[in-house]
């Protein structure tokens, strides 16, 4: 029998940054104050955190609750086509590996057999609404177990193109409950720590497809509908979703980006 955790906690980390670094101490050092922590709690159960002062037992506290964010975390890439999410999403992860960071890079749909389905019907006929979005959830279900949960374990950081907010603005353009659609994808999903919403107007996003990536915009990338769809991703409120104007050059929106993903990563210390 499987059993089901109330909490379940996998390799969290915690660094703060110690001391003030100035013009002839330049070098930021990091104490680890919560270190590679993995827990389980069942419904009912009561755990005790004891230790000597300064062990990490407030900080452990405080991260469970959300009232701290975490060192190593997730990060997702949202936006419609043509917005340059690929491209940052690879920025990142060439930046994170020069500092030996752990990471692993992901994008939706998947190729699993739902996800190849999906990307079959870009140019094959799309789904009805509701089809499309329990293949959408079917193919993120199986990502979450097979790709996302693993790596978190593994202590690894999550880059990923796409995830349950492209559903949300994609598939409520369509007509469907984006309330609805966000319940059901938050009841197995991990939720990220940071959400890099890169907003492109879409007659700017269909121009680049056609230029830049030489293709033909396909059924996902009709103007209208791409409308509807950034008027969804633009009311969406997530205090871990940070907006990033896409307008501008890949240097340009890489400044951006950098600057909202450095806090997650303080045991960074460039030269």
């Amino acid at each position: 029998m499987t059993r089901e955790y109330f909490l379940e906690v996998q390799n969290l980390k915690k660094y703060f940054v110690a001391g003030n670094p100035n013009l002839f101490n330049r070098k930021v050092k990091h104490v680890h104050a919560v270190d590679n922590v993995s827990l389980e709690l069942e419904r009912g159960e009561v755990i005790a955190l004891v230790g000597e002062s300064g062990c990490g037992k407030s900080t452990l506290a405080l991260t469970l609750m959300g009232l701290e964010k975490s060192t190593d975390g997730k990060i997702i890439f949202e936006g419609i086509d043509g917005s340059g999410k690929t491209t940052q999403l690879d920025r990142i992860s060439a930046w994170l590996k020069q500092y030996d960071i752990p990471v692993v890079t992901n994008r939706e749909p998947t190729s699993s057999p739902a996800g190849l389905r999906l990307r079959e019907s870009a140019s094959g006929g799309r789904f009805t609404p509701e089809e499309e979005a329990e293949l959408f959830l079917e193919d993120r279900r199986n990502n979450v177990e097979n790709n996302i949960l693993p790596a978190l374990r593994a202590g690894k950081t999550i880059l990923q193109d796409r995830y349950y907010y492209s559903t949300i603005a994609y598939q409520s353009a369509r007509g469907l409950d984006p309330d609805e659609i966000r319940r059901k994808n938050e009841a197995f999903a991990p939720e990220p720590d940071l959400v890099l919403l890169l907003d492109l107007d879409p007659e700017t996003a269909l121009e680049r497809i056609k230029n830049n990536r030489g293709e033909t915009p396909n059924l996902f990338e009709k103007l209208d509908y791409l409308k509807r769809v950034r008027q969804v991703f633009l009311s969406l409120e997530d205090s871990n979703l940070v907006r990033i104007d896409a307008a501008g050059t890949v240097e340009e929106v890489w400044e951006q980006v950098h600057a909202a993903i450095k806090p997650l990563f303080p045991q960074i210390t460039p030269p």
